[in-house]
Order: C-alpha cells, then sequence, then structure tokens
C-alpha cells in the first residue's frame, strides 16, 4: 500500500528554489528536499510535484541541441537474381501405364507422373523395392561427391 504525503508549503517552496537554479536533476532536488525536511521523496515523486507547479527543469546535460539530420541516401536496389537454368528432367524411353493411386500393390512401379492431381504412376512390373528396371535407374542417381570421386580412382 503506498502511503501519499502533501507536499507543504516550504518544501513547494524549496522545489522551486531549486529548479530555478536548474543546476541540478530531479533525483538531487529530491535528495535536497529530503534532507532538508526529513522527508523521503522520490526522484518520480519530485518530477510529479515539479509538473504539477508547472516547473520546468532544463537540464544542459539531457536536453542538448538535436544535431542536423542528414539527408537520407538511398542505397542502391539490390541487382536482379540471375535466371536460373533449370536442368532437363530426366526421363526413360518407356511408356507409362499411367494407373491410379488405387490400383498400385507390391509388384508394381510407383514412379508418379504429373505436375497436378490426379496423379498417376508408371504401373510397370517392379524391378526392386518400388520402381521398375528404368526408373529404379533414375532413381539411384550419380551419387554423392565423394562417391564419384571414388568411383574415378577405382578405373
Amino acid at each position: 500500500m503506498t502511503i501519499y504525503r502533501k507536499w507543504s508549503l516550504d518544501q513547494d517552496a524549496s522545489l522551486t528554489r531549486h529548479a530555478a537554479a536548474g543546476l541540478l536533476s530531479y533525483r538531487y532536488i529530491g535528495e535536497a528536499i529530503n534532507t532538508e525536511f526529513g522527508t523521503d521523496y522520490t526522484r518520480n515523486a519530485t518530477i510529479g510535484r515539479a509538473k504539477r507547479l508547472g516547473l520546468l527543469i532544463a537540464n544542459p546535460r539531457t536536453h542538448a541541441p538535436k544535431a542536423e539530420k542528414k539527408p537520407r541516401v538511398r542505397k542502391p536496389a539490390p541487382p536482379k537474381p540471375k535466371p536460373i537454368d533449370i536442368p532437363a528432367l530426366r526421363c526413360v524411353e518407356i511408356e507409362p501405364l499411367n494407373i491410379t493411386l488405387y490400383e498400385l500393390t507390391d509388384e508394381t512401379c510407383k514412379w508418379p507422373y504429373g505436375d497436378n492431381p490426379p496423379y498417376t504412376f508408371c504401373g510397370h512390373p517392379a524391378f526392386e523395392r518400388a520402381y521398375c528396371v528404368h526408373h529404379f535407374a533414375l532413381s539411384i542417381g550419380p551419387g554423392t561427391s565423394s562417391e564419384r570421386a571414388a568411383q574415378r580412382f577405382a578405373r
């Protein structure tokens, strides 16, 4: 619970006197009043009372004149990204059976076809795992860079 104390006329006069001098901050003015009158006003209480009395303290340290603003210089726009060459998709010379998802079994190739639904699948007999011979070769790819380097030295 906060206890509010009323400022006496003597305390108001002391606050006015210190504020008119303009040499002290609100913290030091509050400490001077507390020492003089045996009170325990905080910095914020001192600021609040000064505002209610209409006192303005122009502290030269905290209210330095603002430096002139430099005109803004627009940064040049970043260069537009170069178009990316999209590599041609690898494909096999096999005509897909274009079966639906519901027609897939463990023995059919699950290589997908189509960019938008409804998707279809290759459907040829599966060679190993999920793909036919042709699509299995596409699925393993050339390998990682370290695997390709190892193949060059193995020859």
